[in-house]
């Protein structure tokens, strides 16, 4: 139950005295004046506010006296509560009306607060859940089900999550969030990463209608594989995303079925003669020029002419830096087989690296 606080009371007091000529005093369900035209008094007891709460009723008081004025006392009630008294000061027969009408806006409003306040408690336990829902990976038990129907949220629909990661600043995320569709959610997990829940037959037309809105290289993100699990799904967007950014990738969507045989290979341990040749290519790459060169080329399917526009190179250029990386590597790329063994040697090698950052 919410109180009646200073603060509200001193806002009422305010607010109603700019239309009414007489002072306001308000106080809470012990008698301390907690809001009131004559600040002074504030967290003084007020005698007729006593009175008022002790009989529960409106309490006259036709002249002044020691230490309470003529006047009118009325108790503040919320669902059969005495919340506090409101005390006018003057002739009872002339303020009564002005009483009233202070206690009506006194009631609606602690009423409207209340009801926020509950607002508030709803959504935050719905944020809790949702976070719950985000980082577990564990079945789902019935009552976690059952929950989910109470924030009307049907966790038993397959689902994608989609992660978005600004390169640089932080992410609009009503852009991102105003074309979800029923059934579809966002969680916010800090400025420059925003995830959502997207249903698998939405996911064409989100991506088709982001585009008319969004600038893409700015970002990265990441897709699951369509899912029960969002805690499995969450963590599939994250691996997604960080292979584009250790693989050096230029799309900016990354599916995680696209990608997914790395992990399966990093379950096994990498070959010795894999992490050499990735380790090789890895520090005489011209500074990261031939790995840029090679990345583009498996991205664009060997297709001479897009991966020279994409590098802004002449063709000769990129003939020149593909001979390079034969001559570092042994590799040609050219050639299927040793092209799937030159990329799985470096990003071998490049995630040995970046575990060993990391311990």
């Amino acid at each position: 139950m919410i109180e009646l606080n200073s603060k509200l009371a001193q806002t009422i007091v305010e607010k109603m005295m700019t239309v009414i000529p007489y002072n306001i005093n308000i106080m809470n369900s012990e008698g301390v004046i907690i809001g009131s035209g004559s600040k002074d008094r504030i967290n003084t007891i007020h005698e007729g506010a006593l009175r008022a709460i002790k009989e529960e009723r409106m309490i006259e008081i036709t002249k002044d006296e020691e230490y309470v004025k003529k006047g009118v006392n009325m108790p503040i009630t919320y669902e059969g509560i005495i919340m506090g008294v409101i005390g006018i000061s003057g002739e009872p027969s002339i303020v009564k009306p002005f009483g009233e009408l202070v206690r009506t806006t006194a009631e609606l409003l602690i009423a409207q607060e209340n009801v926020a306040s509950i607002e508030r408690i709803k959504e935050k336990e719905r944020e809790e859940y949702m976070f719950k829902w985000t980082y577990s990976s564990n079945d789902y038990t019935k009552e976690f089900i059952e929950k989910g129907k109470v924030f009307n949220i049907d966790i038993l629909i397959k689902r994608r999550a989609v992660l978005i990661v600004k390169k640089k600043g932080i992410v609009s995320n009503d852009i991102f969030i105003k074309n979800l569709s029923i059934n579809e959610y966002h969680i916010n997990l800090e400025e420059e990463r925003l995830l959502l829940f997207i249903k698998e037959e939405r996911l064409t037309k989100y991506f088709n209608k982001l585009m008319e809105d969004v600038d893409l290289n700015e970002y990265y993100i990441g897709v699951s594989e369509e899912n029960f699990n969002m805690g499995k799904a969450f963590s599939q967007s994250i691996n997604a995303i960080e292979s584009a950014v250790k693989l050096k990738l230029s799309n900016n969507i990354i599916y995680y079925e696209t990608i997914s045989y790395i992990f399966a290979i990093l379950e096994c341990k990498a070959p010795e003669n894999m992490l050499t040749l990735g380790k090789r290519f890895y520090e005489e790459g011209m500074d990261g020029e031939l790995i840029k060169t090679f990345t583009a080329y498996i991205e664009f399917s060997g297709e001479m002419n897009r991966v020279a526009k994409y590098l802004n190179i002449h063709r000769n250029t990129l003939n020149y830096r593909i001979e390079k990386i034969k001559n570092i590597t042994g590799k040609d790329i050219k050639n299927y087989f040793d092209l799937i063994y030159l990329y799985l040697s470096y990003f071998l090698y490049s995630m040995k690296m970046e575990c060993a950052n990391e311990q």
